[in-house]
């Protein structure tokens, strides 16, 4: 982890004071880690390959674990085995046994140190990765597994036999069948945390007027403002553009999924509360372990999916959204901004409040947009605007700090005196 800094390792495993029960992991790989031609890619090949390699290596991570108070690690080789996952100079035939190995070692130096520390690692669905994994035995060395059951389709299919189609990349048929493949090789449900997804794939439609599951797309949907990658966008950002162009989504009640088409040929697909409950419940009736969420950050401000994931239950907002006056003022206020009337916050922004157009414009509110960057929790913020007639000299209250300003707001344009930012209308 050569980008994150020390502080923040300690400033985590510090939640513990606040809940002492929480349990707080580390996760060691991913694709990026284990991806073709990077200076990473053999790491896990090779730390596994021997006793002596898996020695030093765990010592190292008990010491890190201890260093910094983590209570659990996620090993995520990303994959043993695979031919398209291999350097060029490795012989890959053992990666899968040395792989139990690891995991046995790992398990046995926490129970003779009397740790209890929680060990998992994390799983493809798809038969093409899983089938190099010796899944009954790890399973066996785990606390639990994490199954990645999203990104089961992708702009990848075109270059495989599935083609180039638009497909749900969390739909529950092909769930499913990937649990089918845990239960032939008698992976206790009870063991299993099955992932959700807090992200949509997209796809640009080969023809605008083919737009349900399994018509032809030509590449990945356009870049987000946030996520900036080409075939992906965040639940905030799928939801700035359900709102700004008024979208109700398909819901396919059969896979479990939602989808919508937008700036013609734009498909996404993509979950909220209505199928993460019915997900859920599946779950449960299976038997289920618990969830992995990837990832939280690329949720709402205000946590919306994590929600939808918690339903009927709430998420409590804490001290973590820094709602004192001092720090909002250092954070670029000016990057707010106000929409014409009848607009919706875009992409990246989220919506802080809204006020009445001038009277007569028929085109209904606008809307206050913070970037997520330099965005307090909206419950905090207010429009302070004129409620009658054409005086609308708003002022922030005491405590309270000016975000945006508009010249329109309460019943018309605003009259009283020089048009300047103390005296426009404010959201504080």
């Amino acid at each position: 982890m050569p980008d994150v800094d020390e502080k923040t390792l300690k400033d985590f495993t510090a939640l513990k004071k606040r809940n002492p029960n929480v349990v707080l992991g580390v996760s060691l790989g991913g694709w990026t880690f284990n991806d073709n031609k990077t200076d990473t890619q053999k790491v896990f090949a090779e730390l596994s390959s021997s006793k002596d390699n898996r020695s030093k290596f765990i010592d190292k991570l008990l010491s890190f674990m201890r260093h910094y108070g983590f209570d659990a690690v996620d090993i995520d080789w990303e994959y043993p085995g695979a031919p398209d996952r291999q350097p060029e100079d490795w012989d890959s035939k053992d990666d899968g046994k040395n792989y139990v190995k690891l995991m046995q070692d790992i398990r046995k130096a926490f129970d003779d140190q009397d740790l209890e520390y929680e060990l998992s690692f994390t799983a493809p669905t798809s038969y093409w990765y899983l089938r190099w994994f010796d899944i009954h035995e790890m399973v066996k060395a785990a606390t639990y597994m994490n199954l990645m059951s999203y990104d089961l389709h992708g702009v990848w299919d075109s270059s495989n036999p599935i083609g180039s189609h638009v497909l749900g990349h969390t739909n529950m048929t092909e769930i499913n069948e990937a649990l089918n493949l845990l239960w032939r090789n008698d992976v206790p449900a009870k063991k299993v945390n099955m992932g959700l997804a807090f992200y949509a794939r997209t796809f640009e439609l080969k023809d605008k007027k083919c737009d349900k599951p399994g018509c032809a797309f030509k590449h990945g949907g356009k870049k987000g403002a946030c996520t900036d990658t080409e075939g992906i966008l965040s639940y905030n950002e799928i939801v700035g553009i359900i709102a700004e162009d008024d979208i109700t989504p398909v819901y396919d009640k059969k896979n479990a999924i939602k989808y919508l088409v937008w700036d013609e040929n734009q498909w996404i697909s993509y979950d909220d509360q209505q199928t993460f409950q019915q997900k859920i419940k599946l779950f449960n009736e299976k038997g289920l372990g618990g969830l992995l969420i990837w990832a939280i950050d690329q949720d709402t401000r205000n946590l919306d999916a994590l929600r939808g994931v918690l339903y009927p239950k709430d998420v409590i907002m804490t001290d973590s959204m820094k709602d004192d006056t001092s720090y909002w003022e250092s954070q670029h206020p000016g990057d707010c901004r106000t929409t014409e009337c009848g607009k919706h916050c875009g992409p990246g922004t989220i919506e802080m409040d809204s006020f009445g157009c001038p009277d007569g414009s028929g085109k209904g509110d606008s809307r206050i947009c913070c970037p997520l960057a330099a965005a307090p929790d909206p419950k905090t913020c207010h429009w302070r605007g004129g409620e009658s007639g054409s005086l609308c000299n708003g002022q922030c209250h005491g405590g309270e700090v000016a975000l945006a300003s508009a010249v329109d707001g309460g019943n018309g344009h605003c009259s009283d005196g020089t048009i300047t930012p103390s005296h426009y209308p404010s959201l504080s």
